[in-house]
């Protein structure tokens, strides 16, 4: 699985994508968590971390 920074989509391979960063199984499940209200970010290094928001923080 891809994740494109750009717009924040998921690819399943590269032809469709130049910037894709490749995601473990692990990475792509913190992404989607991150998607469903934890806020998330992606590194230089195309590591990922997920960063719990707390709840009152969320709009």
């Amino acid at each position: 699985m891809f994740y494109c920074p750009k717009d924040g989509g998921f690819y399943g391979s590269l032809d469709v994508i130049e910037d894709g960063i490749e995601l473990t199984d692990d990475e792509y499940l913190k992404l989607i968590r991150g998607q469903l209200g934890y806020g998330f970010k992606v590194e230089e290094s195309g590591a990922v971390s997920v960063v719990e928001v707390p709840p009152e923080a969320v709009i």
